[in-house]
């Protein structure tokens, strides 16, 4: 078996533990065209889609919602 190296930097998918190289393929990973079924149900639920980050009640989404300001990734 291969051992991997992940660096703490990497983002990683907060439902399934994940790594991705990029945010660019967590976001692909969540709610891109090929999303992964059960981090994809989970994540549209309670995840900020600007910020990539899961909460745990659809309250505390809302909350965050208010004052998340990132702007959306320009589509390729």
């Amino acid at each position: 078996m291969k051992t991997s190296y992940h660096s703490v930097h990497e983002p990683r998918c907060m439902v399934c533990k994940k790594h991705c190289k990029s945010f660019e393929s967590l976001r692909e990973h969540l709610i891109g065209p090929l999303a992964k079924g059960v981090c994809s149900a989970i994540f549209s639920k309670w995840g900020c889609q600007l910020c990539l980050t899961l909460f745990d009640s659809p309250a505390s989404l809302n909350d965050h919602s208010e004052t998340c300001r990132l702007s959306a990734p320009v589509p390729m």
